[in-house]
């Protein structure tokens, strides 16, 4: 865009990158085990400053971040391949690259359900255009069901 003889472009700015924070994730807990249980379970570790619980049909996987990153290797030790409600554990590391940080910090996240379906989620299939519904459409629906 010219304005007064200078040129503006559409520039973002962005942040400088963070580096990765390091976490936690159970995966394969069973479906019937609470968020509580799993909170109790890594307390003995200290207060996790991140939480996030994520179910899907099958099982649900929880994820965790510690202020203090040293103590994650005793959780997988003590939890990696034990046995839960009739499920075996995996428990594991992982960097997290931090877009998922905003939505859920420590205590934000009881009230939510935990319902995410995210997990699992395969990537680079195209997203299906749906066509935006116009208030001719929703008046003509609503009429023909007023008539049936």
């Amino acid at each position: 865009m010219n304005i007064g003889g200078e040129f503006r472009g559409n520039r973002q700015r962005r942040e400088p990158s963070r580096p990765a924070k390091k976490r936690v994730k159970f995966e394969n807990i069973p479906l019937d085990v609470s968020d509580y249980t799993l909170e109790d379970m890594v307390q003995e570790f200290g207060t996790p400053v991140y939480s996030n619980f994520y179910d899907t049909k099958e099982s649900r996987t929880a994820v965790f971040e510690f202020e203090d990153s040293s103590v994650l290797q005793k959780i997988v030790e003590k939890y990696n391949d034990t046995e839960l409600n009739g499920g075996k554990l995996k428990v594991e590391i992982y960097d997290s690259n931090g877009s998922q940080d905003r939505r859920h910090r420590r205590g934000d996240n009881r009230g939510s359900g935990g319902s995410h379906y995210a997990v699992g989620k395969k990537r680079g299939k195209a997203k299906e255009q749906v066509k935006p519904t116009t208030v001719q459409d929703l008046n003509a629906e609503l009429e023909e069901y007023m008539n049936s």
